[in-house]
């Protein structure tokens, strides 16, 4: 269920535990597909009236309709069986009627040259379909009322390297859409599945790793695996936070707050979790779920901030535990037009089984006046994937069944350590394979690839993370950066570690226009010199400026020469 509906319901929670008759819903709810007949059970099994309602709306709350809206199916029913309580409620509203409104206005036709070639693209991927049609598009300003209008004579005519069944596939993909309601040209249609469709997925860094160099995300895009599984203790929820608007104290309190609440919520159930800030919740329909917006408040003050909640939230004798669960801040960055405009901060929380067994983490708002009501310490969980304060029964409840979730959290690690060794089992029968048996390959001869790294990398950075080549006796060095001696790791260990290379480029062993026996004593003496060196061959696979212009030079040099004698 969207939050923004949820929260509709919240407004009345309290008149609907008193109220609400569960025994009628839910069979009503149950003929709907909204409830399983696990669900069912569960909240039958309860022995108050008010606990069957508890139950029934808590289970409500995590539900989705693959056809339908599950808040709209809910009142319905409850029009059924207690009108009163619908009234009571606020209709679906405003994401209905923009999405009817929307959908009135949008059509195929307007869509420019560049939507609909993103819309194409996972099209011809699955088709097998090369996507040099998409640059041919672009270079004839095919947009969408042109594309309509297309058949296979003009098909023909405008990609005629393409094969006949390719052509016809397009066509039967463009056609299939509109027949099936799926992209409309006329009235109707889903605009929002249209436009979801049209924005570029990504996928979240994968829990407990670093940031790598060259990852990114791009503003506006969707992050694809944010789905949250009950149950699974290893595979992390996510939770999203944006806080548009906010000045710079408020946005620092707001992810102390929030990280608090969610590590703690984690902790208690034992699970793991990432939490996102400037990934959008999905709370209205602005935006989607999942999308990338970005923050731009300093690295450190975030740092610095997360550390003082723990010391201020947590208990003195559980801030260890909780410094240990939660794994420090990692920095996504942004990019909007190849530029970065920001980063998406994410906090891993890991509640390992040895950390957290026996405990309940309760946690006081470090933004609460002393006396102030409210501020005393809160126990919270996750409930359809946002931490939740529990009330003082379910903190009763917790207290009694926390150790059956440690048992789980223990299993859970169990299994998913055999899985690991399970995938160490491959890697010692691939050793196995190469080995013939024996621990290692006999002589092994390391070469070291190089690729250009990511411009925005400063000294520092290039440092922590490839220091460690010069700790190798690398047999060659093969350099596909033609700027490594401006930026790249040539120039790091030239200049910072101090090391020195045998440069060379390919051009060095060329043997066009060579004879055979010539290229072979040539061959020989370059293998007898770059083993008789000791300085390791650092081949320069895209060019090398610097020894390009001496060999340009050199060349210059020969020619002058040559035009002195015939003048002599």
């Amino acid at each position: 269920m969207r939050r923004s509906d949820w929260n509709k319901i919240k407004e009345k929670l309290s008149e609907l535990h008193d109220e609400l008759e569960a025994k009628d819903l839910v069979e009503h709810l149950y003929e709907k597909d909204v409830f399983s007949d696990d669900d069912k059970e569960r909240i039958l099994l309860e022995t108050t009236r008010k606990d069957k309602a508890k139950r029934l709306l808590d289970i409500l709350r995590t539900k989705e309709l693959q056809d339908g809206d599950v808040y709209e199916v809910f009142l319905v029913q409850l029009r059924r069986t207690q009108p009163h309580l619908a009234d009571m409620l606020k209709p679906p509203g405003r994401a209905r009627r923009q999405r009817a409104a929307a959908t009135e206005s949008y059509n195929i036709r307007n869509l420019d040259t560049d939507q609909l070639c993103e819309f194409l693209a996972p099209l011809l991927k699955k088709n097998n379909i090369d996507e040099d049609v998409l640059k041919t598009m672009k270079q004839e300003k095919i947009d969408g009322s042109v594309f309509l209008t297309m058949d296979r004579s003009s098909m023909k005519e405008v990609f005629p390297d393409l094969k006949f069944g390719e052509r016809t596939k397009i066509l039967m993909e463009r056609d299939e859409f509109i027949e099936s309601g799926k992209l409309q040209t006329g009235l109707q249609g889903d605009v929002m599945s249209v436009e979801r469709r049209l924005q570029e997925r990504e996928y979240a860094r994968k829990f407990d790793t670093k940031t790598g160099c060259t990852e990114k995300y791009k503003k506006g895009k969707i992050l694809e695996n944010l789905q949250t599984r009950p149950g699974n203790m290893i595979d992390p929820t996510h939770y999203c936070i944006t806080f548009d608007g906010l000045d710079k104290d408020s946005a620092l309190e707001a992810i102390g707050w929030e990280t608090m609440k969610f590590a703690s919520a984690c902790m208690n159930d034992r699970t793991n979790g990432t939490v996102h800030f400037g990934v959008y919740d999905g709370s209205d329909t602005d935006h989607s779920h999942g999308e990338v917006l970005g923050i731009t408040l300093e690295r450190k003050d975030c740092e610095d901030t997360i550390v003082k909640s723990i010391q201020n939230c947590f208990p003195s004798d559980q801030q260890d535990v909780a410094s240990e669960c939660i794994h420090p801040a990692k920095y996504v960055d942004v990019i909007d037009n190849k530029e970065v405009c920001g980063y998406i901060l994410e906090i891993d929380v890991e509640p390992q089984e040895r950390l957290v067994k026996d405990q309940a983490f309760f946690i006081k708002d470090q933004y609460m006046k002393p006396r102030q009501k409210g501020s005393g310490q809160k126990l919270f969980r996750l409930k359809s994937g946002a931490p939740d304060d529990e009330s003082a029964d379910g903190v009763y409840q917790y207290m009694s069944t926390k150790s059956t979730l440690d048992e789980k959290r223990k299993d859970a690690e169990k299994i998913y350590v055999a899985k690991t060794a399970q995938g160490m089992n491959m890697l010692q029968q691939l050793r196995m394979f190469l080995c013939d048996g024996d621990t290692q390959m006999g002589d092994i001869y390391p070469i070291l690839v190089i690729s250009p790294l990511d411009k925005s990398m400063s000294s520092q950075e290039i440092h922590a993370r490839f220091s460690f080549i010069a700790d190798f006796e690398w047999v060659c060095i093969f350099d596909f950066d033609p700027e490594g001696h401006k930026t790249g790791i040539y120039e790091y260990l030239t200049e910072e570690q101090k090391m020195a290379f045998k440069l060379m480029l390919t051009d060095d062993f060329d043997q066009r226009g060579c004879e055979h026996h010539e290229a072979k004593s040539r061959d020989d003496k370059l293998n007898e010199d770059m083993e008789s060196s000791h300085l390791k061959p650092w081949i320069f696979c895209n060019g090398f400026e610097p020894l390009e212009n001496q060999v340009w030079e050199f060349w210059n040099g020969r020619k002058r020469e040559v035009k002195d004698l015939k003048k002599q």
